[in-house]
């Protein structure tokens, strides 16, 4: 079982900015063993008598070119409003209802408006999963070169007028909400989000999936992660012909809803 000490302490460093501090270290003691190798090893930071160095993993909570990392999501998932919900969730299963309302009174994503330094700390969290996940996708993901107008409900590509619970303009893509209606027949909704699998294995994308399933379980009514099954039965159940999974990034993926009839190139 895995101590709380562990999260707390990280989410303590990423506050304190330790990883940017750590990284900046490590670039300057390179630079001056790259100037001056035999002054370097005769010359250290000062205070730099325990030296601390990042590891792999830890590139992810460094701030990038674009400004973001992971520390902010860490900050956020480690806050005493999201921790206050798993007290809740016993009594959640128990009782019914969700850990989340149970704890604050209201839902997960009404809160925000009632507590602004929680609303700043989830849109910086939004932010930087946002634009690092995005920055991947573009990078792997080929099925922007064919589209004129893409449409992105959930935020980020083109904003077009609309109430997406109600209607959603007619493009050619359209991101994270199943809109059947407001495609073309040779159109396609793009959704990225967790696959879970139909048989559990152990592998680090499939951890990742399973947490953010309870995750969702715990802070949003009726919040769940699907499997491939259960995507295709929703997807066909509104009129869509078939799902492409097309590529998987940062353990989320890249699926594309078709109307089309020709399945030959479904996956």
């Amino acid at each position: 079982m895995r101590s709380p000490a562990v999260t707390m302490s990280l989410k303590t460093a990423a506050e304190l900015g330790a990883f940017d501090i750590i990284a900046k270290v490590r670039a300057w003691c390179q630079a001056l063993a790259i100037g001056d190798r035999s002054a370097a090893s005769h010359q250290q930071p000062q205070g730099a008598g325990r030296f601390t160095v990042l590891l792999p993993l830890s590139k992810y909570f460094v701030t990038s070119e674009d400004g973001v990392s992971f520390c902010a999501m860490m900050s956020l998932l480690q806050d005493k409003v999201f921790m206050e919900s798993w007290y809740e969730l016993k009594d959640a299963i128990l009782q019914e209802g969700i850990a989340f309302n149970r704890a604050h009174g209201t839902r997960a994503f009404e809160y925000p408006r009632l507590d602004s330094r929680f609303n700043k700390l989830f849109n910086e969290a939004m932010f930087n999963q946002s634009t690092i996940l995005i920055k991947n996708i573009l990078e792997f993901y080929k099925g922007f070169g064919n589209l004129k107008k893409p449409v992105d409900v959930g935020g980020g590509v083109e904003h077009v007028a609309g109430d997406m619970f109600e209607s959603v303009p007619s493009r050619d893509a359209i991101f994270m909400k199943n809109c059947y209606k407001a495609n073309p027949d040779n159109g396609k909704v793009i959704v990225v989000d967790a696959i879970l699998p139909v048989i559990p294995d152990t592998s680090s994308s499939m951890k990742c999936a399973f947490l953010r399933d309870v995750i969702m379980m715990t802070q949003n009514p009726e919040g769940k992660e699907r499997n491939q099954q259960e995507f295709l039965a929703m997807v066909t159940g509104e009129g869509f012909n078939g799902i492409r999974f097309d590529c998987c990034i940062c353990n989320l993926w890249v699926m594309e809803f078709f109307k089309l009839n020709d399945m030959s190139f479904l996956v």
